[in-house]
């Protein structure tokens, strides 16, 4: 008991289980927790944002980390989520929150931010929405205006908001003297809601909308391209300018489907994977999740370019790479693997490995081969010979 008060005290993270989770829990305080596997690499690549996010949380809540791995029943009781995931506890309801956003600190404070003001944000006028837009410029937020909060809207409104807690949305609502529910999809960008005031017309704007108008790639949408076996088309950016440059083409150019954001590091597994080169970024990437194949564009970074490239784009004309789906795939994809973590050296030597055992069991293929017919007559017709 004396071990967590004093980690506590200096705002580290808790190693938690199934055995020490009542007795921590019983604090009374929120916590955030982190499920994590050692043998992950996304979640080594999380863990200094994670360390900074436990050292400068400005929010009083207790953060706790679990080894997925040693704690396996522990970890699917609670989530089904691949790792690194991020979870929320909620003492007073006694629930765990999925965080499904960007694994960034600020991405992630937000979420916490939300979660303390559940499940709408009230702001007293609309002089507040510029600067709470200002922190939520990445991802979509909600506003609705109505006159009294006992409105059957706000009801309908508060259900969604409800629904959609462990997403980056934010919902927010001011008191007006008008009815009206609008989008932001980017921090300019928004649209209006113009239906007939139902549950189910309300419901379905918001899910169609859930998305900013450049979204970040995250874990839980990257498992649904897996499944969908959709492309998915993603720019790779190094820092903000390169996002705002993104977003103005993505604003521009008259094409229909979803935008993805991925945040360069050159630490990450993702792009280390894929061949990102931080010199070539801004650029953007057509991505098959459930093929492991992928390509950059060829076109100038501009709304232009970016247009006349998708509009032309042929599947079967585009020159892949990655280790695809084949035969020699899992061969393929170690060697990725391997790179991706850093191992070059490595990598060739167990590709040499690979192939030399590939052509001594192509030898005795062929010497099996040659001597299966009648390897009687065959050395008896060689000798005559």
């Amino acid at each position: 008991m004396l071990f967590i008060f004093f980690k506590l005290l200096y705002s580290a993270s808790i190693r938690l289980n199934d055995k020490n989770f009542e007795e921590i829990s019983s604090s009374g305080k929120p916590m955030v927790i982190e499920f994590w596997d050692p043998w992950c690499h996304h979640c080594k690549a999380f863990k200094p944002t994670w360390n900074q996010l436990v050292s400068n949380s400005k929010y009083d809540v207790i953060f706790a980390d679990t080894n997925c791995v040693e704690n396996k029943a522990f970890c699917k009781k609670i989530s089904q989520s691949g790792y690194p995931q991020v979870l929320f506890y909620d003492p007073a309801r006694k629930i765990f929150i999925e965080y499904d956003g960007l694994m960034t600190v600020e991405s992630i404070e937000s979420f916490i931010y939300k979660q303390f003001n559940f499940p709408i944000i009230f702001l007293e006028s609309e002089d507040n929405l510029a600067p709470f837009r200002l922190k939520t410029d990445v991802s979509t937020l909600f506003v609705m205006k109505i006159p009294d909060k006992k409105d059957d809207y706000f009801q309908i409104y508060r259900g969604c908001a409800i629904k959609y807690r462990n997403s980056s949305s934010n919902f927010v609502l001011i008191q007006s003297d008008i009815t009206e529910l609008l989008v932001f999809k980017s921090y300019d960008k928004f649209i209006t809601y113009n239906g007939d005031w139902s549950s189910d017309s309300i419901n379905e704007f918001i899910y169609s909308n859930s998305l900013p108008l450049l979204a970040p790639l995250t874990e839980s949408l990257f498992e649904s391209f897996r499944i969908s076996k959709k492309l998915c088309f993603t720019f790779f950016i190094a820092n903000r300018e390169q996002f705002n440059r993104s977003l103005q083409i993505v604003d521009k150019i008259n094409i229909s489907f979803q935008f993805f954001y991925f945040q360069y590091n050159k630490e990450d597994y993702f792009c280390r994977f894929i061949g990102v080169k931080k010199k070539n970024l801004p650029q953007l990437y057509v991505i098959d999740i459930a093929h492991q194949l992928w390509g950059p564009s060829p076109e100038e970074f501009s709304s232009e370019g970016i247009q006349n490239w998708i509009n032309n784009f042929d599947y079967n004309k585009m020159k892949w790479k990655g280790p695809g789906v084949g035969v020699f795939s899992d061969v393929y994809a170690t060697f990725y693997t391997i790179w991706a973590n850093g191992g070059l050296t490595l990598a060739v030597v167990v590709i040499g490995i690979l192939f030399i055992i590939f052509l001594i069991i192509y030898a005795i293929y062929d010497i099996c081969t040659v001597f299966r017919d009648d390897p009687i007559n065959l050395y008896i017709s060689e000798k005559e010979e």
